[in-house]
């Protein structure tokens, strides 16, 4: 399903200017087994592994490309942020105690169990793709059909917990970004002749939501007496409507040196600010995205701000950082995500856990960091400075850099964003030292990459029987990136944290053969 290892999110889809994805949900419960509401834990892990079953041990190509991910084996942050990248409903993520997710790698297709029903398949895709979408989830509601056994009644149709979901249970959406319909005052008048179509237009996460950023998810409200087909069709054809008078809209505010001002100020803040909240960051990219459209702005693809707007969400930042992050830490990588874009990936499947961006992808189109084994004294003392560190001779940096035992660096084309230095005795002590990343960059992943890069040459240096035991000191919440690589708090913590981590060749040397007597010093 996925396309060159891109997210669906990282690739423009059809009337990308508007429209800025495409949902398509299906509601299916199994027969004998009581809804979610009233199921004991018993029974939901019954469905999850029947679904579980039903779908991963098909004999489909597709069926393969499947991930099975139980929701109470993650944190709370790591929770949230699936629902802000869309893969599960806010809901969803409220109470996880029996739920679990299949979805694929591209989180183009999500499956939830135990959600309000027992499966809700979901399927997202960029632009304008309605049909696609529901040919995809058709897809796979006949791949699980295949195994289980849908609640269905003749006359009301697939059966579901919510009323309002009988019949079909199918609900389409299309996410639209209307800023000239919002600024013309035409939303209220546009949302209340809708209802009386059967259609809703509520905010982009959907019922209860509001429209952060000037997006608006149009979808379908009747299930019953209507196929899934005609039900297509009539949303197609009123997101047609709206995404046409959205344009000439735009054309008309296009020649408005106010509006065109609003958007050269949105710009220049995105690309100076060094905080900003989630929603003064979500207006800004709103008025980026229609100056990009309206052809005002140069130098971004349209496709850059799906990804850019799930990339600001708080709990996805704290994810890529790995620790939990003050507001103003958050609003601080926040301001660096326009500054950063460059093929910027969330949503790496890393830390042997699926859907935790530990790191953003560099695999995406424009990103060029790239890891060397060397640095001169002026980039680190550009780095040092960067932090709030205080320079040093340029003859005494290269004095210790060609002392060193190695140096990792990491380059974002010709500028070192990033480094790490190794003093090691050749036997069993080694420091990693000047571990500094820019702080636009800590969000991803750098400091992991250049970490785990020394920690693998000390290993390749191991010999049969050998032990090396490696220091490095954490500094400002760092405690969870370095644990995650393996590190321990040292006994002893002074100055900063110390922690260590012991690099062995054989099961049997332990931490133990470096501390014997520590707490005697």
């Amino acid at each position: 399903m996925a396309e060159n290892g891109l997210k669906w999110y990282e690739r423009s889809g059809n009337s990308a200017g508007v429209v800025c994805s495409t949902r398509v949900r299906l509601a299916r419960n199994l027969q004998r087994q009581p809804f979610p509401a009233r199921a004991s834990l018993e029974q939901k892990a019954q469905v999850a592994q029947l679904a579980k079953a039903a779908l991963l041990d098909g004999n489909s190509v597709l069926s393969r490309e499947f991930h099975f991910l139980p929701m109470e084996e993650l944190t709370p942050e790591e929770a949230v942020s699936l629902a802000e990248r869309r893969l599960v409903s806010p809901e969803f993520v409220s109470d996880r105690q029996g739920k679990a997710l299949l979805a694929l790698e591209d989180e183009s297709v999500s499956i939830m169990i135990n959600e309000e029903d027992h499966l809700r398949i979901q399927v997202l895709r960029e632009g304008l793709a309605l049909k696609e979408a529901a040919e995809t989830a058709s897809r796979i509601d006949t791949l699980l059909g295949e195994n289980l056994d849908f609640a269905f009644d003749p006359e009301f149709g697939y059966l579901t917990q919510c009323p309002t979901n009988l019949g079909t249970g199918m609900r389409a959406s299309v996410a639209l970004h209307l800023p000239a319909l919002t600024e013309a005052g035409s939303m209220p008048r546009i949302a209340a002749n809708l209802s009386k179509l059967g259609l809703a237009l509520r905010g982009a996460f959907g019922e209860g939501s509001r429209a952060v950023g000037d997006v608006y998810q149009l979808s379908n409200q009747i299930t019953l007496g209507l196929s899934e087909s005609q039900a297509i069709e009539n949303l197609s054809s009123i997101a047609g409507q709206l995404i046409d008078e959205e344009r000439r809209l735009r054309q008309e505010m296009k020649e408005n040196p106010a509006w065109q001002d609003k958007v050269a100020r949105a710009a220049g803040t995105l690309k100076t600010a060094r905080l900003l909240s989630g929603s003064e960051a979500m207006e800004l990219l709103s008025l980026a995205r229609a100056g990009v459209s309206a052809g005002l702005l140069a130098g971004v693809e349209l496709g850059a701000f799906n990804q850019l707007n799930m990339r600001v969400q708080p709990a996805t930042l704290m994810v890529e950082a790995g620790r939990r992050l003050e507001e103003q830490e958050r609003d601080q990588l926040r301001a660096g995500a326009w500054r950063n874009r460059s093929g910027t990936s969330c949503g790496q499947s890393l830390c042997g856990r699926l859907w935790r961006p530990c790191a953003w992808n560099s695999r995406g189109a424009g990103m060029s960091i790239q890891y060397r084994d060397r640095i001169t004294a002026e980039e680190v003392n550009r780095l040092r400075a960067a932090i709030g560190f205080r320079q040093i001779a340029p003859a005494q940096l290269n004095a210790g850099l060609q002392g060193s035992g190695r140096a990792v660096s990491a380059y974002d084309g010709d500028r070192a964003v990033g480094m790490a230095r190794l003093l090691w005795d050749g036997g069993t002590t080694a420091l990693i030292t000047d571990a500094i990343v820019l702080p636009e960059y800590e969000a991803q992943g750098l400091r992991r990459e250049i970490m785990a890069k020394m920690l693998d040459f000390l290993r390749a240096q191991l010999e049969p029987g050998f032990g090396i035991q490696v220091d490095v000191r954490a500094w400002g919440g760092q405690e969870a990136l370095y644990a995650g690589l393996g590190f321990q708090p040292s006994a002893q913590a002074r100055r900063g944290l110390p922690m260590h981590i012991c690099l062995t060749n054989q099961m049997e040397i332990t931490d133990r053969m470096f501390h014997q007597g520590d707490d005697k010093e």
